[in-house]
């Protein structure tokens, strides 16, 4: 638990019938961890006859039309074990299924393709028959308007708040103007003029947004008969409509679930393909090599056997039998209760191989930190329900690891609210098992800070115990989170305790031993580097320039501890933010009570206001507790990153 697994590093060299058979072991075990031979192995690297294998299948353009289809027709994919169709995949044809793909989708295009026409045409015969309503209306008529020589015809649309103003302009004109009705929110007015007059009368029309309602050509004669024809058309356009609806619904359900099998057999078939494109091919057998964790090798073996016989052979190697090694995946044995705080941690980065594992130390300081800023039993309680409550839902999975974190936040947020005495910001219901922050606010600040520095501390000890782990000593030793850059900053704390917690005054010795030797082996941590790694140049920029660098460097470290230790301030300042939001909310809430206000209305103050509480800070809260966790404790020995172990799985 507190290290990752032990790797091996394992080569499966089978024949060519027996390819896919070691593919379905590897997927079915799902404990390997997929590598690159030629990064590895060196007979591959310098071997000639070994090639890449790749095996050319239209997976993607299956995927593609799968999705498109599935889009189309609006069906959710919900989770499913692809156990059940795991084995069926390999039977179905690609250029079958991706011809039967493409029938659908013709077939549903030509249907929605026809709705689109409905509605078009649907929309124009509507918009024929508000036409006709406004030219009847006005009695104007295409025909008789070629007729006059001296007239000219408009009719269209302003603002109706616009009308008035327009009609005062045009009184010096010739101009007859009238309101013919309100459609969608404009006013649809008739305009004859003297086509002599006509630019001055468009100058004044454009001033006020005129727009010109343009009529079809199928409406240039007027009549009943005409209404009742386009009438007609709508009425049949909305049964084809309906009746296309029907048709519709009734081919989705009968492709549905051949779609959904399409989807999930293409799944397994992608799956089957990523493990083919990791083999190498000789000319008479395949290689491909992965990762195992040690103690489930025997589960891969005996599933090897089961379906390959004795047809195969397996290299085993350990880590530190191979140089070429890089990238070892790295994998815990957590318990799953700790999974949400694995991933904050993943979120970081992840560990290198072999350190130790940070997750428990992560979980039980952030439960801590959280509890103290936002310690009260009532909203607690109300973390813990939501996140139980909500991980029980099936569309919530894909988030459940983040529900988990809030239900354990709560839960935390409880404990320090009996320890508080707090329960929805009242302090007079339940006694405080331990003290109330608001009145002993000089003791939390000194836990914090000491909380901090044991915090920084253990940061400083993982490093030094991964370095060694890694055999890099000059980092365990010389780092500013190294032995010597730890016993630095206990010395500062020593000696700052002795003066102003303990007002004595600190021996010579301590100074000595604790600031000015750690101070001086810092500042000759290249040169001892260079000295153990046997290079000859010492300062390649010269002795002053080496000089003042690190200077600056030690001094930043003796400045970045004293930052980082009273970073842990902020737990007590958002713990006492907290308790003044509930002083806030209760203020008003008394103000409201003397001003005679109902009942309900500071009843409802009172539960905005917690809800206010719980949401604003504990986000703020959950983000500082994070926030601490990574800049001043994974900092001190976070150093480089790994690879996640990820085996092929179904």
């Amino acid at each position: 638990m507190f290290t990752s697994k032990t790797m091996n590093f394992i080569n499966i060299i089978v024949l060519d019938k027996d390819k896919d058979k070691v593919v379905n072991a590897i997927i079915k075990s799902g404990i390997v961890h997929l590598a690159n031979s030629d990064d590895i192995n060196k007979f591959i690297k310098e071997e000639r006859g070994v090639f890449h294998y790749k095996e050319i299948l239209d997976i993607n353009k299956l995927k593609a039309k799968v999705h498109e289809s599935l889009e189309k027709f609006n069906i959710h994919i919900e989770e499913k074990d692809i156990k059940d169709v795991y084995n069926q995949a390999e039977s179905m044809d690609i250029q079958v299924t991706l011809s039967q793909l493409d029938k659908i989708l013709l077939e549903f295009d030509r249907m929605s393709i026809r709705m689109k026409n409905i509605a078009g045409e649907t929309t124009r015969y509507k918009q024929m028959l508000e036409q006709i309503d406004i030219l009847k209306t006005t009695g104007y008529k295409f025909t008789n308007a070629s007729k006059y020589e001296f007239l000219d015809f408009r009719i269209g649309q302003i603002q109706p708040s616009q009308y008035e103003q327009l009609t005062k302009e045009l009184e010096d004109l010739p101009v007859v103007t009238f309101p013919v009705k309100t459609s969608q929110g404009r006013l649809v007015i008739y305009v004859v003029s003297l086509k002599k007059n006509k630019m001055k009368v468009n100058e004044i029309l454009n001033q006020y947004q005129f727009s010109d309602m343009q009529f079809t050509d199928e409406i240039s004669e007027i009549s009943d008969n005409i209404i009742d024809e386009i009438r007609e058309k709508i009425k049949n356009l909305s049964k084809e409509k309906e009746e296309l609806v029907n048709l519709i619904e009734k081919f989705k359900k009968e492709h549905s679930l051949f779609l959904k099998d399409v989807f999930f057999k293409t799944r397994v078939l992608e799956l089957k393909n990523t493990v083919k494109n990791f083999f190498f091919k000789t000319s008479k057998s395949y290689i491909i090599s992965g990762w195992i964790p040690v103690r489930t090798k025997n589960r891969l073996f005996s599933l090897l056997e089961k379906l390959v016989g004795k047809n195969y052979y397996v290299e085993i190697l350990k880590t530190d039998e191979m140089e070429e090694a890089k990238d070892i995946p790295v994998a815990y044995s957590n318990p799953r209760l700790l999974r949400p705080f694995e991933d904050i941690t993943y979120n970081y980065g992840i560990p290198e191989y072999k350190t130790l594992n940070p997750v428990p130390i992560l979980a039980v300081t952030y439960l801590i930190m959280f509890g103290v800023m936002f310690g009260d039993l009532g909203h607690g309680l109300i973390l813990f329900l939501t996140g139980i409550i909500f991980k029980g839902l099936k569309k919530l999975r894909s988030i459940s690891s983040i529900l988990s974190l809030i239900s354990y936040c709560g839960l935390s947020s409880m404990i320090f609210g009996v320890l508080f005495g707090s329960i929805f910001g009242y302090e007079n219901i339940i006694k405080p098992l331990w003290l109330r922050p608001i009145e002993n606010i000089n003791t939390l600040f000194m836990l914090a800070i000491g909380f901090g520095i044991s915090l920084i501390t253990i940061g400083i000890i993982i490093n030094i115990i991964n370095s060694f782990i890694t055999k890099d000593f000059i980092k365990g030793i010389f780092s500013k989170s190294g032995l010597i850059g730890g016993i630095l900053y206990w010395g500062l704390i020593i000696i700052v305790s002795k003066l102003f917690v303990q007002k004595q005054t600190p021996h010579k010795s301590l100074y000595f031993f604790f600031i000015w030797l750690p101070f001086f082996l810092l500042f000759l941590k290249e040169p001892i580097a260079k000295i153990i790694d046997r290079k000859k140049q010492m300062f390649k920029e010269g002795v002053g320039i080496y000089i003042m660098e690190n200077l600056v460097e030690v001094l930043e470290i003796v400045i970045g501890y004293v930052s980082n230790t009273m970073s842990f301030i902020r737990v007590v300042a958002f713990g006492l933010a907290h308790a003044g939001l509930f002083i806030a909310v209760f203020s008003l809430v008394e103000i409201l009570k003397k001003s005679g206000a109902p009942t309900f209305t500071f009843t409802l103050v009172l539960i905005l206001g917690n809800i206010g509480i719980i949401l604003l800070e504990g986000i703020i809260v959950s983000i500082q507790a994070m926030r601490l966790e990574y800049y001043e404790f994974f900092d001190k020995f976070f150093q480089k990153t790994g690879t996640r172990y990820k085996p092929v799985k179904i």
